[in-house]
């Protein structure tokens, strides 16, 4: 209770201490969209920093004590990195000069992170890296967050 992003943290220890396992194609996992408390429902810096700080650290995991999974570990943190840049675009605007400097360095400390995109493997991520390539980050971001929004939309409306 009160951390943001738990699921990946978890999810991550939970692949790399299978012996094996099986993808299907069939949906066992419902995700509720649009939930409050959900990290896409909420629009504070703090859901931007907490998504962030899991991603980099599953980063420096990656890079020292699960080196062997280095290229699985980036394929999946290049989904939630996507995730990250939509949910970075609900945030909203600064309204002094230390906002404005805070966010400057959050956007620093996510660019930094761009490489993840070069592993996306889903349609999302992929879209997102694409985007990326073509209109920057920035831009991706305010998109990325107008998806989130209609999709908010939409849930309420069902």
């Amino acid at each position: 209770e009160g951390l943001l992003s738990e699921d990946i943290d978890f999810m991550i220890r939970l692949i790399l201490h299978c012996a094996r396992f099986d993808c299907r194609a069939q949906p066992y996992y419902c995700y509720r969209q649009a939930r409050a408390g959900s990290i896409t429902y909420g629009t504070r810096a703090e859901n931007v920093r907490s998504l962030l700080s899991i991603i980099e650290k599953w980063v420096r995991l990656a890079q020292t004590d699960y080196r062997q999974y280095e290229r699985c570990i980036y394929a999946f943190l290049a989904y939630e990195y996507a995730v990250l840049i939509g949910v970075r675009g609900l945030t909203p605007k600064a309204k002094t000069k230390e906002e404005a400097s805070e966010n400057d360095c959050l956007w620093r400390e996510i660019r930094k992170l761009k490489f993840l995109l070069g592993h996306a493997r889903g349609a999302r991520a992929k879209t997102i890296a694409f985007a990326c390539r073509i209109m920057g980050l920035r831009l991706t971001a305010l998109l990325a967050s107008q998806y989130i929004r209609r999709r908010r939309a939409c849930g309420r409306r069902r």
